[in-house]
């Protein structure tokens, strides 16, 4: 079972709770606990492969301007993000190459060159080698 723990932005008594409720329910349908099953929730979408994550990567450095909110539907070719440029006032824009859902992205607003600022769960990415090191 792998567990998705929320970013750093993500601090608030009714998230703590409400996480805390789901970590048991789910170790409840693991078996990991004997308690009354929960009613499960509908699946959000299908599960994905982890060679199928599309990760947006910030060509340059710059300040991080998020376009869509983590939970958005993106298509190729969507503006997810931009860099924009401090120095010469340019500006990026990262665009999503495939279909998927908007998983995740960085809390930071100002990012290096070559850091992963955003990842999209889809069917069509096909990235291969060390995954984990996302």
């Amino acid at each position: 079972m792998t567990v998705e723990l929320r970013g750093e932005a993500d601090v608030t008594h009714g998230l703590a709770a409400a996480d805390a409720e789901a970590l048991v329910q789910a170790m409840v349908v693991a078996g990991a606990l004997a308690l009354p099953a929960p009613r499960l929730p509908l699946a959000r979408c299908r599960p994905t492969n982890l060679a199928d994550v599309e990760l947006l990567v910030a060509p340059s450095p710059g300040i991080l301007v998020m376009h869509r909110p983590a939970g958005a539907r993106v298509g190729p070719g969507d503006v997810v993000a931009e860099i924009l440029d401090p120095v010469t006032s340019g500006v990026t824009p990262l665009r999503a190459q495939f279909s998927g859902l908007l998983f995740a992205h960085e809390s930071v607003r100002f990012v290096s060159a070559g850091r992963s600022v955003a990842k999209i769960a889809g069917t069509e990415a096909g990235r291969s080698g060390a995954l984990l090191g996302m």
